[in-house]
């Protein structure tokens, strides 16, 4: 049921992408979800989510460079965005040179969706109207997970058994692994934030529904055991609340996280604790440090010692894979294409970093802060993950901060 539910669901805002794309980006975000919960399920031997990310920017990048939906010189770091494409292809032949053909066209999607993402919230929200819209779009899409997450908790049901440091019994619901359900439960929180700042219009019931939305997000963050959710939450809030000098909301919170953990028995911070052991007891020396990380560092080695054994033309150019698998994205840029494939990365993430910079000190508003609390999401998810061959997260990501820099037309913070 779910499979033909996430099929019909992607064909409509695939023929909406097509023939309205502006209604058709809104689809795709608020489906999102739903799509990625058929993950088990496919047809002829693809799934939804599949189909969706080779037609995304297929139709997207057709559309903004051949119908010329928008002014290509009004597009920030573009040059720079079509060098780092150019690498990628770079990477591809090499994968395709070794004779998988499937292979190196999933790399290869996976790259130009976040390319397409970059291009398409820009081109198509750039104004009030829209910008309010894509907002909406993003709360309806965490509803299905977060109803999820708060159903697992009211019942205890477990579909999916997924284990956290210490024994601790991942809530993932029907997705495949814990980072669906953080990223969407991040996704509504920024759309939470944003449309408090800019459309709530000081009234007191708006703010309590988005109050108690961002509320169970939270609650769906903590029961999944994420290191990187964990770090992610203490570096958004202090990063809101400080720029936004709402040095009472800081307060409010820690006195509330304080509270909620007194008369739960110590729970959240023996939770936390235990997610953080390994880490803990390698800092103490009663612990292995390669267990760090959920012993990602005897991946990395691996995957290092296949590069550094490599002749000196693969070392430049990539190995001839994906290295999906290398769960550090500097590394899988490194392996997969090579010291020109990491230079260029890095080059990417320097120059999006400073620009985004720029533009807070230029402008301090609510959507410039989010674009530098989403940054700093995508830069901690490098470190342990490969964010850059998720297609949907790459789109929310590289999507906000192109759309931050370029800039939304008439776009006034209505409350503080």
């Amino acid at each position: 049921m779910i499979f033909g539910g996430a099929f019909f669901l992607s064909l409509i805002a695939l023929a909406f992408l097509i023939l309205h794309p502006q209604v058709g980006v809104l689809l795709l975000l608020a489906f999102k979800p739903i799509i990625d919960a058929s993950w088990q399920h496919s047809l002829f031997g693809y799934n939804a989510l599949e189909i969706v990310g080779v037609m995304v920017p297929l139709i997207v990048l057709f559309r903004i460079f051949l119908t010329r939906d928008t002014n290509l010189n009004e597009m920030p770091l573009l040059l720079l965005w079509l060098i780092y494409v150019f690498v990628n292809l770079i990477s591809f032949v090499m994968i395709l040179g070794t004779g998988r053909l499937l292979g190196s066209l999933d790399f290869l999607f996976r790259i130009l969706n976040g390319f397409a993402g970059y291009c398409m919230l820009q081109t198509y929200f750039s104004n009030k109207l829209w910008f309010k819209r894509l907002l909406i779009a993003f709360l309806l899409a965490g509803l299905f997970p977060m109803l999820m997450g708060v159903y697992q908790m009211a019942t205890g049901e477990i579909w999916q058994l997924r284990h956290a440091t210490g024994g601790l019994v991942r809530s993932v619901g029907i997705y495949h692994d814990a980072f669906s359900f953080r990223v969407y439960a991040y996704m509504t929180i920024t759309a939470i934030l944003l449309y408090w700042s800019y459309f709530s219009k000081n009234s007191f019931y708006m703010k309590m529904i988005l109050a108690a939305y961002g509320l169970i997000c939270l609650l769906v963050i903590f029961r999944i055991y994420s290191k990187a959710g964990y770090i992610i939450f203490i570096a958004w809030l202090f990063v809101w609340t400080i720029m936004n000098k709402k040095i009472g909301w800081l307060l409010v919170i820690i006195i509330g996280v304080l509270a909620l953990n007194f008369f739960t028995g110590n729970k959240i911070f023996k939770d936390v604790a235990t997610v953080f052991s390994k880490e803990t007891a390698a800092i103490e020396g009663t612990g292995e440090t390669r267990k760090i990380l959920a012993g990602r560092s005897m991946v990395w080695e691996s995957y290092l010692d296949r590069w550094r054994e490599s002749e000196i033309f693969y070392k430049i150019f990539g190995l001839g894979t994906s290295a999906g698998a290398a769960h550090n994205d500097y590394l899988r840029v490194l392996v997969g294409g090579g010291i020109i494939g990491l230079l260029v990365y890095i080059a990417l993430l320097v120059t999006i970093g400073w620009k985004i910079i720029i533009t807070l000190v230029r402008e301090k508003t609510p959507l410039h802060i989010m674009t530098l609390m989403i940054f700093l999401m995508w830069l901690i998810d490098t470190i342990g993950l490969v964010p850059g061959q998720y297609p949907a997260y790459q789109w929310f990501i590289w999507g906000f901060i192109g759309l931050a820099l370029r800039g939304v037309k008439d776009l006034k913070e209505e409350n503080t």
